[in-house]
């Protein structure tokens, strides 16, 4: 199953999509997740405005001040199964 997704016209760290015949405004297929805010499609990576999520490298500070791989954490996550 395919969905339909339209380009942003401008997302921080991408360029600006623009609509051409070669180019078009939306994308169909199989996403892939790269990261929290980023999937990408047929090889064009589009970026959500106003998602802020960890990049994979990303480290982070506990509230003793230790520091940790939040965005290693954060892309192992998974939802609980359990009710």
């Amino acid at each position: 199953m395919s969905s339909a997704i339209t380009r942003p016209t401008y997302s921080p760290g991408f360029p600006a999509a623009k609509a051409t015949a070669s180019n078009p405004s939306s994308l169909v297929g199989h996403a892939s997740v790269i990261d929290g805010d980023t999937i990408e499609i047929h090889g064009e990576r589009v970026r959500f405005n106003g998602i802020d999520a960890p990049e994979a490298t990303q480290t982070c500070k506990d509230g003793n001040g230790a520091t940790y791989r939040c965005g290693a954490r954060a892309a192992e996550w998974r939802p609980s199964t359990s009710s």
